[in-house]
């Protein structure tokens, strides 16, 4: 899966999504962050808390916000597509912060050939065939249902539900 350059428009890799609740957010690392308050029951040294913030951001595809310096940074290390489970071939983090309100996502993805990125601008839903980053939120905390959010480099916004 090929990413934008950080250099290139990185706003549309930028997700806020606005949760009701306690629940947890878990990235292509498969890292796994306790939302609200005590961490649950399965917590541990590798699951850590998700920073709170009351910084102001500007969602312009920069990261020189306060909020993002406060933000818990997250290697994506694999690949889901097209490779299954792979080690990525492109260097790319996520930024999680939330601010009370919402759950603040940026990536920074990094492609050393940002010519080859397969994106295009269509309908909403319609872009799971180009390079996008995501975030999967188990909201129940379950590991069964959860939240799927993806965008692409072009700003196409990919959403759905999973039931396992």
């Amino acid at each position: 899966m090929r990413f934008r350059s950080a250099a290139h428009v990185l706003a549309a890799a930028l997700a806020a999504v606005y949760l009701g609740g306690s629940g947890r957010a878990a990235a292509q690392s498969a890292i796994d962050v306790a939302i609200d308050g005590p961490p649950p029951a399965r917590a541990s040294a590798d699951r850590p808390h998700l920073p709170h913030s009351d910084a102001s951001v500007a969602i312009d595809g920069v990261l020189d916000d306060a909020i993002w310096k406060q933000a818990l940074v997250v290697d994506l290390v694999v690949e889901t597509s097209p490779g299954e489970n792979v080690p990525a071939p492109v260097e790319t983090r996520a930024f999680l912060v939330e601010d009370g309100a919402r759950l603040l996502i940026a990536f920074d993805a990094q492609d050393p050939e940002p010519d080859a990125i397969r994106a295009f601008l269509r309908d909403r839903d319609s872009a799971f065939n180009d390079d996008f980053v995501g975030v999967v939120i188990d909201s129940f905390g379950d590991e069964r249902y959860g939240y799927e959010f993806f965008v692409n480099p072009l700003g196409v916004q990919m959403d759905l539900s999973q039931d396992d």
